[in-house]
């Protein structure tokens, strides 16, 4: 069996590794918030600054003889380096979560985070890795013991795993997880997600914490509209089907929300579904995006206050 790890900048114009993605702060007359960039920040009181490590690393093995088995992981992302704010506190453990269970909702880990993990991007996707490649000798090993089929050359597993904020104000920044696992078959499974905070204390915001009660049936009839306009509707797709209904696996009246939370991105707030969720896997995953001005009526005040107009 053969490893091979290595790291690499991947923001080689940023110092040290590390980028900024915002800054706004107010100066002492009670200005509008501004953009900085992070010696000028600490020079004033700051509402939110977020700063993460650029990362990529890689692992694999190679096992067999006659028959050569490979496994390989890719991580890249981009890694919340701002010391013990609630903020970058939340985001990492969500991070971490997201590479233990290599992005799906439910099953078990691969492997099991504490603090110190949480505090060294290093240390986590070490074991993140280590933990998938004897994963995977151990697959190999049971395969080639039990099942003479996966004795083939070409018997290959494939993780890649990505992460990093896709959108942010003074009030919430959002993350996105995006992963790609192989493991024999016809073809890999996919998982595009994200999670949105509060930038003032780290929540993260799900649906239900985001829209009312009694605006759910309202809402679920927008993302309906949502998906045959921007994503099922011949017209865009391609698709020869005359109604949502016909593209889905799921009645169309009663169609849930998705099962990873609404994420707030500059166009709006965007409902996504995973693969198989609601549709085939020659769907993909699909989505909507809501416009914040069509959204925010249905949402709770409090939550409402923090989207952009």
């Amino acid at each position: 069996m053969v490893h091979k790890k290595f790291i690499r900048a991947l923001l080689p114009i940023v110092a040290v590794g590390t980028l900024v993605v915002s800054a706004c702060i107010r100066d002492n007359k009670g200005g509008a918030p501004t953009t900085k960039d992070e010696d000028s920040v600490k020079e004033k009181s700051c509402v939110f600054v977020f700063a993460a490590d650029s990362l990529h690393w890689e692992d694999s093995l190679m096992m067999g003889e006659d028959s050569v088995k490979v496994a390989g992981i890719v991580i890249d992302g981009a890694y919340p380096s701002c010391a013990y704010s609630p903020l970058g506190d939340s985001a990492r453990v969500w991070i971490a979560d997201q590479l233990s269970h290599g992005g799906y909702s439910n099953g078990n880990a691969q492997f099991t985070y504490d603090t110190d993990m949480l505090d060294n991007w290093r240390t986590l996707v070490t074991v993140a890795c280590r933990a998938y490649m004897d994963s995977a000798k151990a697959d190999f090993d049971r395969y080639m013991k039990e099942d003479v089929s996966y004795r083939s050359p070409s018997f290959k597993y494939e993780y890649v795993f990505s992460f990093e904020p896709t959108f942010w104000t003074d009030s919430i920044l959002t993350y996105s997880f995006s992963s790609y696992a192989y493991m024999g078959g016809a073809h890999g499974s996919s998982v595009g997600k994200g999670q949105t905070f509060v930038a003032s204390t780290g929540k993260k915001l799900d649906a239900d914490m985001m829209f009312m009660p009694e605006s759910r049936s309202q809402l679920i009839d927008l993302i309906k509209n949502g998906l045959w306009k921007q994503y099922f509707n011949p017209g865009n797709s391609g698709m020869e089907i005359d109604s949502l209904g016909e593209a889905l696996l799921v009645s169309s009246d009663a169609l849930p929300l998705p099962v990873c939370p609404p994420l707030c991105l500059d166009s709006g707030v965007v409902f996504i579904y995973q693969q198989y969720e609601i549709a085939s896997y020659a769907e993909g995953m699909p989505a909507c995006t809501l416009p914040y001005k069509v959204v925010k009526p249905l949402m709770r005040p409090e939550v409402a206050r923090l989207l952009p107009e």
